[in-house]
């Protein structure tokens, strides 16, 4: 076969001869070469040298035999029969650094919300951490159109998640451990004009709610009711979905697109800590299985069901 006198001059040249740094230097810089990357990637499962292989792969035959040289001559591939395999070196450039690379790229714009953490001066890192593995920030996509901020304001908390409920087109998805008169209030109208709602609301407030008719506001109140529905009754309004559970954090996703979460004070949940506002779909799309995740382990009745009323 034409390409096996070819594939003949693909001898490993004496790479022990080389120091480290050049070594490395020269490997970076293949890396560099989009042929040669793919290379790489083809043969991690071996790649079968064929006559036809330059074509199929959309290399010409000088780039395909060119570019395999250099990697064989690096360490990276080897030869046997007629099948390129990655070598040692090759197997851990693929998986501990190529992928590993890769995959940090993939995750670069959510883990700019670590730096807007960072920058605030009010978590180190172990709470950084936790916070990232409590809501499930591992595997993601590009997105190109990230946008992080932090608040550990309550009042400009709710300032930024009324923002975002005026804005909302098409869905918002709350689970929440708080209440605020303010954001039901928001929520509610927007209902009343078609966007789909969606409440998880935490046990301990739905039975504070149950357990005190007034909830903390005037019975003289005309929208007492409403608010006090938004979290205990599930047939009110009809266009909000809501059930309850143990809820570890309070989110709010607008559109698929627009993010809130909670920080939890780990030494006093009852106390706001701080929100992390996240402008981005992977993380969105990310959050969105979390919480259908428990909308799927919870109740569609409040704690404790009110008989008074007859439903």
């Amino acid at each position: 076969m034409g390409n096996n006198n070819q594939d003949s001059a693909l001898v490993t040249a004496p790479i022990d001869s080389l120091n480290p740094s050049k070594r490395m230097l020269e490997i970076f810089e293949i890396l560099s070469k989009e042929d040669a990357f793919n290379l790489i990637v083809l043969s991690k499962d071996g790649l079968r040298s064929t006559i036809d292989t330059p074509e199929n792969i959309g290399l010409t035959k000088k780039q395909y035999y060119t570019r395999l040289k250099q990697l064989v001559d690096l360490g990276i591939l080897e030869k046997n029969e007629s099948v390129y395999h990655h070598t040692t070196l090759g197997k851990i450039l693929y998986k501990n650094h190529l992928m590993t690379l890769l995959q940090h790229i993939k995750n670069s714009k959510n883990l700019e919300m670590v730096d807007v953490l960072k920058k605030s001066n009010k978590f180190d890192n172990e709470e950084i951490l936790k916070f990232l593995k409590s809501v499930g920030i591992q595997d993601t996509m590009p997105n190109i159109d990230t946008k992080s901020s932090y608040t550990s304001n309550f009042e400009d908390m709710v300032s930024k998640v009324l923002e975002m409920i005026e804005f909302a087109k098409h869905e918002i998805i709350l689970c929440t451990r708080f209440a605020n008169d303010l954001i039901i209030n928001s929520i509610l109208k927007k209902s009343t004009m078609g966007i789909s709602v969606k409440i998880l609301a935490d046990n301990s407030l739905a039975e504070s709610y149950l357990n005190d008719d007034t909830a903390g506001v005037s019975k003289s109140d005309k929208n007492s009711n409403e608010r006090k529905n938004v979290v205990s009754n599930p047939y009110y309004p009809s266009k909000i979905d809501r059930r309850y559970i143990d809820v570890p954090f309070s989110m709010l996703i607008v559109d698929s697109l627009n993010v809130g979460i909670e920080l939890v004070n780990n030494y006093d949940g009852s106390k706001f800590k701080g929100v992390v506002f996240v402008t981005g779909e992977t993380l969105a799309s990310q959050m969105k299985q979390n919480f259908n995740s428990m909308w799927a382990k919870s109740s569609t009745t409040p704690p404790q069901i009110i008989t008074r009323n007859n439903c």
